[in-house]
């Protein structure tokens, strides 16, 4: 699969082995970046090849060792910042793929889930197993919260109502993180 991104094409690719996605990797005449080598358990393996010329000569190349739990990273392309973002195991980590290195990583304290981007704000939301969390487009924490294993989420009119399996719903400010109490009419 090849994803166009501004004046870039990436492909992407998954791998049984890590030894194969290295190989994929080889070819790349411009800088590889692996991530997750330090993951308890290396199952699922993923390639990206970013070509920056119309010839697809030039190749900048990111590996990724997941640790699988039935998830598969996700990626969130920011072209007007010439950035990747991935969503892995129990971390984010964005690229700058011009300049062919890491960004900002940030860790997670349970494994990634999804991204949401909130382009008006500048801003993203990045789900993990227990909670969320409110990112600027530098990697700037702004808000944090986290519960329990998320069950359901709805966004809608600047709210985030998160359902949990084993505690009771909230629903966030999306932009402060900050807990907004329901009205409530007498009856």
């Amino acid at each position: 699969m090849i994803l166009c991104a501004d004046t870039m094409n990436i492909s992407f690719r998954s791998w049984e082995r890590e030894e194969d996605m290295r190989g994929s990797l080889s070819d790349c005449d411009q800088e590889t970046i692996l991530l997750g080598e330090d993951a308890d358990q290396m199952t699922d393996f993923h390639s990206l090849r970013v070509f920056s010329d119309w010839n697809g000569l030039s190749r900048f190349g990111i590996g990724i060792c997941s640790e699988g739990h039935g998830l598969e990273p996700h990626f969130l392309v920011h072209p007007e910042r010439n950035r990747l973002i991935v969503g892995f195991n129990s971390q984010v980590v964005a690229i700058d793929l011009r300049k062919r290195k890491i960004a900002f990583q940030i860790r997670l304290s349970s494994l990634f889930r999804s991204f949401s981007p909130l382009k008006a704000y500048q801003m993203f939301l990045v789900f993990h197993e227990i909670g969320v969390m409110a990112l600027t487009e530098d990697g700037d924490e702004i808000w944090r919260f986290d519960e329990d294993i998320i069950d359901d989420c709805v966004m809608e009119n600047g709210t985030l109502s998160l359902s949990f399996l084993d505690a009771k719903p909230v629903m966030l400010d999306m932009l402060s993180g900050t807990l907004k109490i329901e009205e409530r009419r007498a009856a």
